[in-house]
């Protein structure tokens, strides 16, 4: 049998590590979640325009599916 040792700063540093992988996911999701309205014009034209179906057609764009905002 075995005997391992782990010296008092290992839970401190385990702790910190899931806290920080917690803050990390949070700001990450916050970031990539953001709609930006300055381009809304931009972006009506390229799905009314035809545009956007030719691009995924082409896999030249990753097809998505618009949803609802939450207010």
């Amino acid at each position: 049998m075995a005997n391992a040792y782990l010296d008092p700063g290992t839970g401190s540093i385990i702790i910190h590590a899931l806290i920080a992988g917690f803050v990390g996911a949070v700001f990450v999701i916050k970031i990539y979640r953001r709609i930006n309205k300055v381009y809304a014009d931009d972006y009506e034209q390229l799905m009314f325009s035809g545009l956007y179906n030719k691009l995924v057609e082409n896999h030249l764009l990753i097809p998505h599916i618009e949803t609802k905002l939450i207010p």
